[in-house]
Order: C-alpha cells, then structure tokens, then sequence
C-alpha cells in the first residue's frame, strides 16, 4: 500500500483495494462452515451477496421525516420543513395543490396511506 491518496468507488475499502477481500472471498466459501456459497456470496459488490438494506455501502441513507415535516402543521400551513419544498416554492405547490391529500389537515393526523402518499406518491 503506497503512501499517496487513493481515488475509488463509495464501496472501496482497504480490502478491495489491495485485493486482500478476494482471497478471504474464496478461503470463506471453501472452509467457512456454514457455508453461504460460492466466492460471490461473500461479496458486498455483487447482487448476490451485498446486503439488500443497504446495498453493499455498509449504512443506510434515509431520510429524517420528523426532521422534514412539522406533525402539528398541515401541508398548506407550511408542515414541510425542507427549503426547496416549503410553502411558497413551486415544488412545495405540488403538495398544497393536490386532490389526494386534504391539505388543511396536520400531518400528524394523515392515515398511513396518506402519509405514504406524502413520502413517496402513487404507486408505479
């Protein structure tokens, strides 16, 4: 391992680099008991094997709802807290110009399908 920086992917670990994770790749899936498999089971790089909560990266980025929205308030109250979509702001419009949400309501009160339809809009 040289002593200058080193450039890579978010999934690039000292292991990967040097390449010392594929030989521990290959003794796991040959002497590992239980074993899980072959070689790319092992592999936090390849579908198979990285972890579907977190998609190989080691942590999982969601967001804060309680930080984003106010509970209290209601959407046209101004219950958003993130800036780019506040009250006022065209994306923010998006929500307090909807049908599918009674925009007068605190948020705190919205059913789990609305407030699903909130986070994450219609399904497909």
């Amino acid at each position: 391992v040289d002593q200058r920086p080193v450039g890579g992917h978010s999934r690039s670990t000292v292991g990967t680099m040097t390449d010392i994770h594929s030989v521990l790749r290959v003794l796991f899936s040959r002497h590992g008991t239980p074993s899980a498999g072959g070689a790319t089971a092992y592999s936090f790089n390849d579908p198979s094997g990285m972890c579907p909560g977190c998609d190989g990266l080691g942590r999982r980025v969601q967001p804060d709802w309680d930080r984003i929205l106010d509970p209290a308030r209601s959407l046209a109250g101004g219950a958003v807290r993130f800036p780019p979509f506040a009250a006022g702001t065209w994306q923010g419009q998006a929500y307090t110009n909807t049908e599918e949400l009674d925009t007068d309501k605190p948020v705190g009160d919205f059913t789990a399908a609305e407030r699903a339809f909130l986070m994450r809009g219609r399904p497909g």
